[in-house]
């Protein structure tokens, strides 16, 4: 098997690595199943204890030995982590130079081991002493950043009052307008991560902090954010309630006001659900007693199945009752559906009853047909009986090839039905023809005259 090569994709490779590392020292994920009431369900632990979510909970408040994580040497034999590298940790202080070492450790496999290590051992009373040493030896870079992130997150678990004091104290007011994943910031002050770091920090803290004391990571969230239209502190706290209690996090989306923020918390669920297959993202979206929040969370999971399985995401629509919403969703599940089966997807289509909804879709899909394949397009548009139904969908391939092969599109807009957007649609065509390449314009005038 050839492994990739590519530095990013090593970084992301053991970063991830470490990370389910960390969680799996934890404990086990709470399974979640759909009963046919639609309601969803969290398993508890096979032995009859409370199960893997509280057994989390509980691994740091010293009602359970902590959970660590050996290493297996070259030979296959099994090692203590102390025997397998140096300790961080002396008398559950922090020391500080091994702490160093470790993260400046060029070995991936090696820093991997360390960085699991260190976030095994974080506690109230040394993480501000593991801060100290991260903040020295972060390095650059995007691995470093999500490096930082994990410690953020084990901090907030022990100690969420000081973690979120810290982030929020030195992270730009301006960095909290967008929520996680609202778009790269432009300031590159306190650690070089701009503003969008600046949230994800946050969002990974309050994540934490909503695992371990929902209440008071809740209360914070909602006093900090008072006065604000959206309050993007809530997605945090939402994704950290989903991974053990789903009902909680869902609560807690329908308080949330409509608009962005609330769209940006219901993706976070639907990733944590989905983990756990389809049914169960299927099953918890039609408990949801929230008709608004329903159909948003049903169109955008619709979304999500799509991506690998377009059609199954197609036998929701009839759960989604707005029809500007199940509109949206046709196009971008056709849209999705296009990359992987082009063929299968205009036969969906082409079955479609509602002559509106066909149209939107047929447009959605031969605009994502002709930036992959445009001579397909065409000759699935050429297939099809001339219709005004057919002209949407005949701009939607003009508007994708007109730049990249305009005698092509200008063919394709001869076939518009509606006499006046034809010409104009020429004229432009021919227009943007002329100023990027006047040779091979008048070259095609001269050919046609």
């Amino acid at each position: 098997m050839n492994l990739p090569r590519s530095p990013l994709v090593w970084s992301a490779l053991w970063i991830a690595t470490a990370a389910l590392a960390f969680w799996a020292g934890r404990g086990s994920a709470p399974m979640i199943s759909a009963s046919p009431g639609g309601a969803v369900e969290l398993a508890s632990g096979s032995s009859g204890d409370d199960g893997p979510a509280k057994r989390i909970l509980r691994s740091r408040s010293g009602d359970e030995p902590e959970t660590r994580i050996n290493i297996r040497s070259s030979s296959g034999s099994a090692s203590s982590t102390s025997e397998a590298r140096p300790a961080a940790y002396r008398g559950g202080k922090v020391d500080a130079d091994t702490a160093a070492r470790l993260l400046s450790d060029t070995d991936p496999l090696r820093r991997m081991a360390g960085i699991t290590d260190l976030l095994q051992g974080v506690t109230a009373e040394n993480a501000k002493d593991l801060l100290a040493v991260f903040q020295n030896n972060r390095g650059r870079g995007p691995e470093r950043d999500q490096e930082f992130g994990l410690f953020l997150e084990a901090w907030s678990r022990v100690d969420g009052p000081s973690a979120i004091e810290w982030v929020t104290t030195n992270a730009s007011p301006a960095s909290f307008q967008g929520g996680p994943g609202g778009g790269p910031g432009g300031r590159g002050g306190r650690g070089g991560g701009g503003e969008w770091q600046d949230r994800m920090n946050t969002f990974r803290v309050l994540s934490g902090w909503a695992s371990n004391d929902p209440e008071a990571a809740r209360t914070w969230a909602a006093t900090k954010g008072e006065g604000q239209e959206e309050n993007p502190y809530l997605i945090g706290v939402v994704n950290g309630l989903a991974r053990s209690d789903v009902g909680a996090a869902t609560e807690l989306l329908s308080t949330m006001a409509y608009g962005r923020m609330r769209g940006i918390a219901v993706d976070r669920v639907i990733e944590n659900v989905m983990v756990h297959g389809a049914d169960a993202g299927i099953g918890w979206a039609r408990g949801i007693a929230d008709e608004q929040l329903r159909d948003g969370v049903m169109a955008r999971l619709a979304d999500r199945i799509s991506e690998t399985d377009p059609a199954r995401s197609l036998s929701l629509l009839g759960d989604i009752k707005d029809a500007e919403r199940k509109t949206d969703t046709v196009r971008d599940v056709v849209s999705n559906w296009v990359r992987t089966d082009a063929n299968a997807a205009a036969t969906w289509v082409q079955n479609l009853d509602d002559p509106s909804l066909k149209v939107e879709a047929q447009t959605s899909m031969v605009q994502s047909w002709a930036r992959r394949d445009a001579d397909a397009a065409a000759k699935w548009l050429e297939s099809q009986p001339k219709s005004p139904d057919l002209d949407k969908p005949i701009m939607a391939y003009v508007e994708r090839t007109s730049m990249r092969d305009p005698q092509k599109a200008l063919l394709m807009a001869t076939s518009i039905s509606d006499e006046q957007t034809r010409r104009t649609t020429l004229e432009q065509i021919m227009g943007r023809w002329m100023e990027f390449d006047p040779e091979g314009a008048n070259k095609f005038l001269n050919k046609t005259q």
